[in-house]
């Protein structure tokens, strides 16, 4: 990060350059170095403190809007200078734009021809006319792999771009079964080196995955869903082995890396409702069974096992109300803790009435005093 950036927003509150920096870097981080960003931001320093501003860039969009009257209307607000910017771009190019922002986390050039559908051909000028524009980035992975990310503010600006298009839900649905697709290339990856070059693309896609997974959730999909959840653990099971065997033979880097891995998409997993996760998982055993072979295969998984729906009890939390639970007695209403873990506001208060019957409660200060009382936090 740019030290001329914490300097820029130090003036704003008459403090000498470097004084107490650190309180900075935060804002500076998330704002992701954007020149008008920060000046709009240390506009604000005049009211707010650095705590405070940190705070209130949730919402970036609507915060960033007390630019200097004497320089071009466009520059005024960080929202109508995307909004300049994007008026720009030709119809095809602005297309491109609102649909790029579905992904999660980048996306890789063979994602992007999957979404633009016919015409790919011209995927790449247009692609190229964006990261020109600075409206996207190229990154390049280990492996030389290209990888687009759109900056996080400019993301936000195109998904409402792409909800007012009227795109989103054809966007979504596109998205989701590329993802499903990408997943299910794992059954077509029986040489060590195909699969550890595929599992390394995992990794790197288990956002989108885990958005591709609550959409189908979202949408109702449910044979879609499970189908894309038995994908998922069938890479679990391969990470695991991997760790497994790399920790025998003293590997404990790619064990490390393996693992964590393993644990990422068993996160996603947990995420769904536990029938889901338990079919997805008893579907996937068979392959991985005729691949690592059974008694591998139980040595190592037994206790990681998903709990069915017919076996669990009414005193006992599914790990997605666990991760409700926590972010309630946090203090978060229902539409963060929504946009925290990328489900609907309909879906937090369905696991929230689960969790009052669970517990024997009827609010939220009694569910939270229950979590402290009995450590489910």
């Amino acid at each position: 990060m740019c030290p001329g950036d914490q300097v820029r927003l130090c003036s704003y509150q008459g403090q000498r350059p470097y004084h107490r920096r650190n309180l900075y870097l935060p804002i500076c981080i998330c704002l992701e170095g954007l020149p008008l960003a920060i000046e709009l931001a240390a506009a604000r320093l005049r009211l707010l403190s650095p705590q405070e501003l940190l705070a209130w860039l949730g919402q970036r969009l609507l915060v960033l809007t007390s630019g200097a009257k004497d320089v071009p209307e466009r520059q005024q607000t960080l929202l109508k200078t995307l909004t300049w910017s994007y008026d720009l771009l030709s119809a095809r190019e602005q297309r491109l734009f609102r649909q790029l922002s579905v992904f999660v986390d980048g996306c890789t050039l063979e994602a992007v021809e999957a979404l633009y559908g016919a015409g790919a051909e011209n995927a790449l000028d247009e692609v190229g006319a964006l990261v020109e524009k600075n409206l996207l980035q190229r990154t390049e992975t280990a492996s030389g792999e290209t990888r687009l990310v759109m900056p996080e503010m400019i993301h936000e600006f195109g998904s409402e771009c792409l909800k007012q298009s009227g795109e989103m839900e054809a966007a979504q649905r596109t998205h989701a079964l590329y993802y499903l697709a990408f997943a299910e290339e794992i059954e077509q990856k029986p040489a060590e080196a195909a699969l550890l070059e595929w599992l390394g693309r995992c990794e790197r896609e288990c956002a989108n995955l885990r958005a591709a997974l609550c959409w189908l959730v979202e949408a109702e999909e449910m044979e879609t869903a499970t189908r894309l959840g038995e994908m998922l653990w069938l890479a679990w099971f391969a990470y695991s082995h991997i760790a497994e065997v790399a920790v025998a033979e003293g590997d404990f880097v790619k064990a490390a890396w393996s693992g964590s891995a393993a644990q990422s998409l068993q996160k996603i997993m947990s995420m769904v409702a536990p029938s889901l996760e338990y079919v997805a998982y008893e579907r996937a055993v068979p392959t991985a069974c005729s691949r690592l072979g059974e008694q591998s295969l139980r040595a190592w998984s037994g206790e990681r096992m998903p709990m069915s729906a017919s076996s669990a009890t009414p005193a006992k939390l599914t790990a997605r109300e666990g991760e409700v639970l926590r972010l309630l007695t946090a203090g978060l209403t229902s539409a963060q803790i929504a946009e925290q873990l990328v489900v609907s506001r309909h879906t937090v208060n369905i696991h929230v009435s689960s969790i009052y019957s669970k517990l024997g409660v009827n609010s939220r200060s009694a569910a939270t005093r229950y979590a402290f009382e009995h450590h489910l936090i």
